[in-house]
């Protein structure tokens, strides 16, 4: 008797516990997307300083990193991917003021029960994405 309720009351944690890093992940791809405003360009991690947007998204939630395949990714509004660390991201990417920059935040987290496993998949993939206008 004991254990259906304890697998229901796994089950429920597991729930509970996605549901807190979407909204990690959310947060900290809108820390990025700040960043992401002003400089899209600054994306690789210790860009000027630790001041790039995949720095700002690990900065505002140290713990995410800990979640196995956690992931920061800048892209334009087409789909293309800008990475590294440029200044001129107008003459690389063609992007100008006014242009949409998108930060994607992903992780993957295990479940800790099986129902939970076959309820949301083991492991759970997660993605947050967060669009932002380029600023002048």
């Amino acid at each position: 008797m004991i254990l259906p309720i304890a697998v229901i009351i796994f089950t429920a944690i597991d729930v509970g516990r996605t549901g807190q890093v979407q909204n990690r992940l959310t947060n900290a791809a809108r820390a990025g997307g700040a960043v992401a405003q002003t400089t899209p360009g600054w994306v690789d991690p210790g860009c000027h300083g630790a001041a790039g947007i995949e720095d700002a998204v690990r900065r505002h939630d140290p713990g995410l990193g800990s979640e196995q395949d956690f992931s920061v990714s800048v892209e334009t509004s087409d789909g293309t991917p800008i990475t590294g660390c440029v200044d001129d991201v107008a003459t690389t990417y063609d992007l100008h003021p006014g242009d949409e920059v998108v930060v994607i935040v992903t992780a993957s987290i295990d479940m800790s029960t099986p129902a939970g496993g076959m309820l949301l998949g083991d492991p759970k993939h997660m993605t947050a994405r967060y669009e932002v206008v380029v600023q002048g």
